[in-house]
């Protein structure tokens, strides 16, 4: 045995001169830290900057008089780890194989033709390995165990546009190296703002690293199978829509990375993350907006960019395989930050439709959870016809996609008065005028009459509140603003409860000219109807600096007008909503 001395001394080397790293330790040195599951794993690309022709044969223990014969063992195992088996080379370098044991172990891989293609290695394929069955020198329980381990850092996902649907084995290793403050946890999910290493993600928003909003959805606990098959048809089926929108690549849409299911149960939704939160936290954060031509440009410019994703949705393969977002309000609204302003300016950015409805899935998973007072989707934004049995929609109103105009027109009010007074007006608006009797959120419009005389009408208030804000200095009679074109639009076109004769099939497809409307008048709008009557105002807008914001000071205490509605039950809050 040798002293303290000895192996002091045998360690030591010559003053200025550093130790070579080991191939094994410079792979250690390169990995880096999942914070999202807190494991290691090595950034893609560098294996091969590591495992190179020189450092495999030195590794080895290669000699050049090796090498020099083509055909030999020696020279027929460098070629299969350059070719077929770097990952299988380094797992066995990190599970501290050397020397003979190194050699003989990657000469088993090689004549058993299982190259790097054959990971991972699991108990569903162990069995093919026949080395580990039984184990087969150099391997052991121990090493075989520490081997399947340690390969999970090399088998890391790329996210990329060619692989939207990712089927990951539950040890996979998600590669997020950053972690916002904090995780926003919904009745049916948890979102987690991560940093994707920029290995790992081929198209990264910023060109150097991507930041994703990662949506967890929660898990189900049942053994009833036909719930869970359900359940899981469900996914698939908003998975696929989710890949369907994503090929619009439309700036109002939020960009979609990928489905990722880790394992039987674990399911997540990757999307680009917004910067700038989303359209109601936007408003509480500027609470008395200054009105300004800018401003009300880039609303407008804003709402237009929705319209028109809303009616690429809707027009989906020609009208007939189309979608519906169904839950249009402003927490599903994102936005991303698109420049840094002055003080005195505000960056709208770009508002981005978010939340695509996994509508059914959350209605399969509400039936698993004890009862709650939280809905899925939020009904003050929902419109007459969802109520069943109720006329004055239309004869068959079905579900329409023009709900979603219902609910566009809904948070296109709420801009205006947020413009117009700021958002503790807003907020004054639907917390008095807004709530039941019962003090349950009401929605924009209201049911009257009983059994089959009931008819759905828009809510008085919102209708006074139309009104008072059509006396206001920028929306009167006689003004030529676009405010009071985007008012009249949001009385006329959105808040209808008529769909008169499209019900179901909303004419949204191709068959009709872009240019040309597609919805009898006097009822409620198409998403292209909504698109050409922004582009209208955008014209005049293009040729008037002035119409976008006539320049008259408003006094910084203007105040939300005083309407008489307020606090109507005709909808009760345990009505349902199919």
């Amino acid at each position: 045995m040798s002293s303290d001395t000895e192996d002091s001394s045998s360690d030591s080397s010559s003053p200025g001169e550093e130790q070579e790293e080991s191939l094994g330790s410079q792979i250690v040195i390169q990995l880096r830290r999942s914070v999202f599951d807190r494991k290691d794993f090595l950034p893609d690309g560098c294996i091969e900057t590591l495992i190179t022709t020189c450092a495999v044969i030195k590794e080895l223990g290669f000699t050049q008089e090796d090498m020099k014969k083509e055909k030999s063992s020696s020279a027929k195992l460098v070629e299969f780890i350059l070719n077929e088996g770097r990952k299988l080379f380094a797992i066995m370098l990190i599970s501290h194989f050397k020397g003979e044991d190194l050699r003989k172990g990657m000469t088993q891989f090689r004549r058993n033709t299982l190259g790097d293609a054959f990971l991972p290695i699991t108990e569903e394929n162990e069995s093919k390995v026949p080395f580990f069955n039984p184990p087969k020198k150099p391997w052991d329980r121990q090493s075989i165990r520490t081997f399947c381990n340690e390969q999970w850092a090399f088998l890391v996902p790329v996210f990329s546009d060619e692989y939207l649907n990712l089927q990951l084995h539950t040890n996979e290793i998600l590669p997020f190296i950053c972690q916002g403050n904090g995780v926003r946890s919904g009745a049916f999910s948890e979102v987690h703002h991560v940093t994707v290493h920029p290995s790992h993600h081929k198209n990264p928003f910023d060109g150097k690293r991507a930041n994703l909003a990662v949506k967890e959805i929660k898990q189900v606990h049942t053994e009833d199978e036909a719930k869970l098959r359900e359940l899981k048809s469900e996914w698939e089926r908003e998975v696929k829509a989710y890949i369907d929108t994503s090929r619009f690549r439309h700036p109002n849409i939020i960009e979609f990375i990928a489905a990722v299911t880790r394992g039987n149960s674990k399911r997540y939704l990757l999307f680009r993350w917004a910067d700038g939160g989303n359209l109601r936290e936007f408003w509480q954060s500027n609470q008395k907006p200054q009105l300004s031509v800018s401003l009300v440009r880039d609303v407008v410019m804003q709402l237009r960019g929705l319209a028109d994703a809303l009616d690429k949705l809707h027009g989906f393969g020609g009208g007939q395989g189309s979608y519906r977002h169904g839950d249009i309000k402003p927490e599903n609204i994102l936005r991303v930050r698109t420049k840094s302003v002055a003080p005195s300016e505000l960056d709208v950015g770009i508002l981005k439709i978010a939340d695509m409805g996994l509508a059914k899935h959350h209605t399969i998973v509400t039936e698993f959870r004890p009862p709650t007072s939280m809905r899925y989707t939020t009904y003050r934004y929902e419109p007459p016809e969802v109520i069943p049995g109720v006329s004055g929609v239309s004869a068959n109103s079905g579900r329409s996609r023009r709900q979603d105009i219902w609910s566009v027109g809904c948070v296109a009010l709420e801009f205006i008065i947020w413009l117009l007074y700021g958002a503790g007006a807003l907020d004054e608006f639907n917390d008095k005028y807004m709530i039941s009797e019962m003090g349950e959120p009401s929605p924009y419009f209201e049911i009257e009459g009983k059994g089959n005389s009931r008819r759905a009408k828009v809510h008085p208030a919102v209708d006074e509140i139309m009104d008072a804000l059509s006396r206001d200095q920028e929306c009167r009679v006689g003004e030529k603003t676009a405010l009071r074109d985007l008012l009249r639009i949001v009385k006329t076109k959105l808040l209808v409860v008529s769909l008169g004769a499209a019900t179901i099939i909303d004419g949204d497809g191709s068959v009709n000219p872009p240019h040309l409307s597609t919805i009898p008048a006097g009822s409620r709008a198409s998403s292209r109807d909504l698109r050409l009557a922004l582009d209208e105002i955008i014209d005049k807008g293009d040729k008037n600096e002035r119409y976008w914001y006539s320049g008259r000071t408003r006094s910084y205490s203007q105040r939300l007008p005083r309407i008489r509605s307020q606090g109507s039950n005709s909808l009760a809050p345990d009505t349902v909503f199919e």
